[in-house]
């Protein structure tokens, strides 16, 4: 699979089963108008590579063959599709208990993970954490340290702790690390603020492609999964922290809300226990969204 597809990815993920009768002559040739429509890969400071062996979308497609879906078979669905309907040979059946949803939940993370997603390796069985600085800024103790963990404790994430004053526990603000001036304003509010290196600007993420060739994440993926090495720090170190929804507050924006989508699709540590919590990660969500979220994670 390759996230390039996302546009039409979507749609086969949202339309359910009905792709086992697929044309291969008719893949083709949307394959071949998908590859004269686009344009060619432009190359900016902050292009990335499409995966550990392939440099853009299109080396991929030589390299595996892939083929996007057979857009004539997806039955036409204008609206966003109703997450506790389950479709069963063609049909749909509302979700009645929690082994449909079960079912259905099983199937979102199975599509989310071959359309859009990838694939991503389990946790590391343990890691190793080296402090690189501490200083004092006015009553702030920072401290950034790396996280190491993987094949030969090769996997690294960098990351800032911001510790306002006092004992504790403190509420945990977690974010990338262009979003420093976001963490300090929460510090200013009484969260301990965490910043980690998984964005543009700084992304420690890239390099598990290498270290995980088998893999196939996207660059989300990655920094959500990232991401995750650094909630299992937070919760050993948890003593200090606020513990009330067992679950590091992360910053309100759509691509946190993915980032949380991903990390709840992979940990079993991130638990919403309370609908206060559900109500404080939806705030200030589309509407829509907002609705899909909670019912995803009720």
């Amino acid at each position: 699979m390759i996230h390039q597809f996302l546009p039409f990815a979507m749609l086969a993920l949202l339309t359910g089963p009905g792709l086992m009768a697929q044309s291969t002559e008719k893949r083709k040739q949307y394959l071949k108008d998908i590859l004269e429509i686009n344009i060619p890969q432009r190359f900016q400071q902050t292009t990335r590579r499409v995966t550990f062996q392939d440099s853009t979308w299109t080396d991929w497609l030589h390299r595996t063959g892939e083929l996007p879906p057979d857009f004539s078979i997806m039955p036409s669905k204008p609206f966003l599709p109703d997450p506790l309907m389950l479709n069963k040979k063609g049909k749909d059946h509302p979700v009645k208990n929690k082994a449909d949803w079960q079912e259905k939940r099983e199937w979102i993370k199975a599509q989310y993970a071959h359309w859009i997603s990838g694939t991503a390796p389990p946790a590391p069985a343990d890691f190793k954490v080296e402090v690189l600085s501490e200083r004092q800024e006015s009553r702030t103790r920072i401290q950034m340290f790396e996280i190491k963990f993987g094949p030969g404790y090769r996997g690294r994430m960098t990351v800032e702790l911001m510790i306002p004053p006092g004992d504790g526990p403190f509420p945990v603000y977690l974010t990338q690390w262009n979003h420093r001036g976001w963490a300090q304003l929460a510090v200013r509010r009484g969260y301990m603020g965490c910043v980690y290196a998984a964005a543009d600007i700084k992304d420690d993420t890239e390099a598990y492609q290498a270290l995980y060739p088998d893999y196939d994440w996207s660059a989300l993926m990655r920094r959500a999964w990232g991401a995750s090495r650094v909630v299992d720090y937070l919760l050993i170190i948890s003593p200090d922290l606020d513990r009330h929804a067992d679950l590091p507050s992360v910053k309100k924006s759509i691509e946190s809300v993915k980032a949380v989508y991903y990390l709840y699709q992979k940990g079993d540590q991130l638990v919403f226990d309370s609908p206060r919590e559900i109500n404080r990660m939806t705030t200030g969500m589309n509407e829509t969204v907002a609705d899909f979220f909670r019912k995803l994670i009720e």
